[in-house]
């Protein structure tokens, strides 16, 4: 949730799995988590660019595996009204790899 967050709004979804929980941390309780896109834990880095094309950058950390990052932003990237429809700037997708199998990912709006 960021600052100024309605009630039960939520501006950025993490999904991955844990062994430790943090106070204030909220779960949902569901064996496999998928996108309406059909964005799920154990898909390879190719089924994610499948889905979404190749307009991403990389970020590359060893111990942590490859980071694949997707962003939309206002006003350069105004195909649809998604951003306005929303009353934000900045969307993005990051999605964490390990031996080529999505770990973790996080999607929502950036804070502006």
């Amino acid at each position: 949730m960021h600052p100024g967050d309605g009630y039960n709004e939520v501006s950025i979804f993490e999904v991955g799995c844990s062994n430790k929980i943090s106070k204030g941390d909220n779960f949902l309780n569901y064996d496999n988590f998928t996108t309406e896109k059909g964005i799920k834990l154990g898909l390879t880095k190719n089924q994610i660019v499948a889905a979404f094309g190749n307009c991403y950058h990389t970020k590359d950390r060893i111990e942590l595996g490859i980071k694949t990052i997707y962003r939309i932003e206002l006003p350069q990237d105004t195909k649809n009204d998604f951003l306005t429809n929303q009353n934000m700037p900045i969307y993005y997708v990051e999605y964490q790899f390990k031996k080529d199998k999505l770990i973790r990912f996080e999607f929502g709006f950036e804070y502006p």
